[in-house]
């Protein structure tokens, strides 16, 4: 492609073929960041307004049920939430519970645990929600709670793996 010299400009015609494209390069890289700031700006405002609001707890096992706002945000953050139900008079419940917080501790860049006394449930309760989905056990054994985390966390351990051989 032949630029005609003739039809620029007299401070233009001085630049040599070489000059001119480097400074048309530069422009279109100025005006391009310049574009891409502005949009990212744009979008942020709209689809960020909800979530600087939000305000998640600072441990990973808390003993008081979360908001469907905080639910979401923590899933969408990668996490698997659990929601454990039980009656303060419940005999296999301190087990369960030792075992949903170890997990918990094991793995917590991944797992969310809220503990809630409930004395109107007739039985303890297990929710477990992800980006995978969803699983509700009712008085969970630890082989199934094991079972339905590998199924749903977005990583599993590896001990998942190893668990059927």
């Amino acid at each position: 492609m032949r630029i005609d010299l003739g039809k620029l400009p007299k401070k233009l015609k001085q630049l040599k073929g070489g000059k001119l494209i480097s400074i048309l390069l530069l422009l279109i890289m100025l005006l391009s960041t310049i574009t891409g700031f502005a949009l990212q700006a744009l979008t942020t405002d709209n689809q960020g307004a909800g979530q600087g609001s939000v305000q998640l707890p600072d441990t990973n096992i808390i003993d008081y049920e979360l908001t469907a706002e905080q639910k979401d945000q923590l899933i969408r953050n990668g996490k698997t939430v659990m929601e454990y139900r039980y009656q303060l008079a419940c005999d296999n419940c301190t087990t369960e519970r030792g075992y949903l917080g170890a997990f918990v501790n094991e793995y917590p860049d991944q797992l969310f645990l809220q503990e809630i006394v409930d004395n109107s449930a007739a039985q303890s309760r297990l929710e477990i929600s992800s980006f995978y989905g969803r699983r509700l056990l009712t008085q969970p054994t630890p082989d199934d709670m094991l079972d339905a985390l590998c199924n749903i966390m977005a990583d599993p351990p590896p001990r998942c793996v190893t668990m059927g051989l």
